[in-house]
């Protein structure tokens, strides 16, 4: 077994921050997320990127 962390296991006032949600929806279960998703100029401007998958 690793020795990994969990989200469980970092204080929340990590998670704070500019977000970027990633509209996957349309894609069928087990296609990859391609970078022409994402909104290159966007995402430099985040903290996080998040994958709305539906």
């Amino acid at each position: 077994m690793r020795n990994e962390e969990t989200l469980d296991q970092f204080s929340p006032e990590q998670f704070f921050g500019k977000a970027l949600v990633v509209d996957c929806r349309d894609l069928k279960e087990g296609q990859a997320i391609t970078i022409d998703k994402i909104n290159i100029d966007k995402a430099k401007l985040a903290d996080f990127l998040l994958f709305n998958l539906g």
